[in-house]
Formats: structure tokens, C-alpha cells, sequence
């Protein structure tokens, strides 16, 4: 149980932070080579881990759904992510990629037709209180500058 307790406030605790890494190396890095970075470092810590699995060999479709995944999922998330840290601060960009659960829920059940379970709907409201604290949080700063294009400025505070 303490285990699995340190393993879970180390994620959470490395997830935070790493908005606010990424919006400091973007200072130096241009989007693309930040990702490239991020992804290299991880895949080589992710490596390590493998190396001591036994081997499972996956089809040639699945080898083709992993690709596809990993550009699309990892490569063009990964700069897009890089790239909006550049313009808005960490607490929002964090907040902005912890409802995206939420819309998938939605896009889901209007575009897939997918039923959306008792469960998922729990879920869903739980993305949303945590997304609407971490706004309440950053938003006490944010009131003071508006931009003519109507987004608020965080102020220094």
C-alpha cells in the first residue's frame, strides 16, 4: 500500500512539474527538438524497463497501430503542447489538457455513438471539478490584464 501510495504522488508530483519544465526549456528550445527531447529521455528510461520484461511480440498490425499512435499521439501532441506552453502559462495549459478527457467523452457519444456508462460519467464530473479547482487556483491572478482578443493575461501577483 505505501508503495503504491510514493508510486502515485511521484506521477502526480513529476505530471505538475513538468508543465512548468516544459514552459522553461521552452524558453531555449524551439518546439520540435523539446518534444524530441522529452520523447528520447523517456524512451530510454521506458527501454530500461522493457529490457527487463519478457518479450512480446507484437503483429504486424498491432506494429503498425503502435507507429501510427506514437506520431500522431506522442509527435504532433508533443509539439502542439510545446508550442501552446510558449503562449499561455503552465496553470493553464495544465488545466487545458486535464479536460480533454471530457471532450473525448463527449465527441464519443455524439460522433461514435458510444454509451456513456455510469462509470464514465463519474469519471468525466471528476476530470471537471479537478479542472475547475486547478482554474480557480491560477484565475485569482488572471483578472487584472485583459487582452483586446478578450483572453485574460495572468499578472504578476
Amino acid at each position: 500500500m505505501r508503495k503504491a501510495f510514493l508510486a502515485a504522488l511521484v506521477s502526480v508530483v513529476l505530471w505538475a512539474a513538468a508543465f512548468v519544465g516544459i514552459r522553461a526549456a521552452g524558453r531555449a528550445f524551439s518546439p520540435g527538438p523539446l518534444a524530441l527531447g522529452r520523447l528520447a529521455l523517456g524512451s530510454v528510461l521506458l527501454g530500461a524497463l522493457v529490457l527487463s520484461r519478457p518479450k512480446v511480440r507484437p503483429t504486424r498490425r498491432e506494429l503498425a497501430l503502435l507507429v501510427l499512435a506514437g506520431l500522431l499521439w506522442f509527435g504532433v501532441y508533443q509539439v502542439v503542447l510545446n508550442e501552446a506552453e510558449r503562449r499561455v502559462d503552465a496553470g493553464t495549459a495544465a488545466m487545458l489538457v486535464l479536460i480533454a478527457p471530457i471532450f473525448i467523452v463527449a465527441l464519443a457519444a455524439a460522433f461514435l455513438k458510444e454509451r456513456t456508462t455510469p462509470n464514465l460519467l463519474v469519471g468525466g464530473s471528476r476530470h471537471r471539478r479537478a479542472a475547475l479547482r486547478s482554474w480557480g487556483s491560477c484565475s485569482v491572478c488572471w483578472r487584472r490584464c485583459p487582452l483586446p482578443s478578450g483572453w485574460l493575461r495572468r499578472s504578476r501577483c
